[in-house]
């Protein structure tokens, strides 16, 4: 049956840690699992994971590339935070994604994310703040939510929001240098203080 479990800090910490090959067999990884490696890039493609865990990959200074399966249901709290070198994850193909949790991208170095096929209901706070190469968002018309901070200090400079939202947080595009025309849906509730400040 082979490996199916990555346990809670399994390799974390791992500093000379450069590069791992995981089996298909694996279903499940837990916590803190890749916390502090020098991992530079990282496929979980073939395997069946449903969960990228909170804190899974934080602080991974030099990863660069993550490939994640299309299994993938949730990616929890800070599971990339401070990934700084991170540009590439492939979110366009992750059809089954449901939620995203707070900090799970703040302070990487993605430039583009299309999350227009997924499932995401809500974008949470801070989710990618501080994501100063981000110059392309594409949402899904499921969400209803984006979260206070969710986009401040990114390179937008263009946006299109979903016809199914209902409220943007505090300083939700804080910082962000969007600019033409912005169209807000008709669904539109409330945007909070200093929304689109810049």
């Amino acid at each position: 049956d082979g490996l199916n479990i990555l346990g809670t800090y399994a390799f974390a910490e791992c500093e000379l840690l450069t590069s791992i090959s995981i089996p298909a067999s694996v279903t499940y990884i837990r916590n803190d699992v890749f916390r502090g490696t020098r991992l530079t890039s990282i496929d979980l493609s073939h395997t069946q994971i449903t969960v990228v865990p909170s804190y899974a990959f934080p602080n991974n200074k030099k990863l660069t590339s993550v490939l994640l399966p299309p299994t993938i249901t949730t990616i929890q709290n800070y599971a990339f935070h401070d990934c700084n070198e991170l540009e590439i994850i492939n979110l366009d193909s992750l059809l089954n994604l449901q939620a995203i949790g707070e900090y799970t991208f703040c302070n990487t170095n993605i430039k583009a994310a299309d999350l227009s096929r997924s499932q995401l209901t809500s974008i949470p706070r801070y989710a990618f703040d501080m994501c100063r190469q981000l110059e392309s968002i594409k949402l899904p018309n499921t969400v209803s939510s984006i979260g206070e901070n969710a986009f401040e200090y990114t390179s937008l400079t263009s946006l299109e929001l979903p016809t199914s939202l209902l409220s943007i947080g505090r300083y939700a595009f804080n910082g962000a240098p969007i600019h033409g025309r912005l169209t807000l849906p008709a669904s539109l509730q409330s945007i909070g203080e200093s929304a689109f400040s810049s």
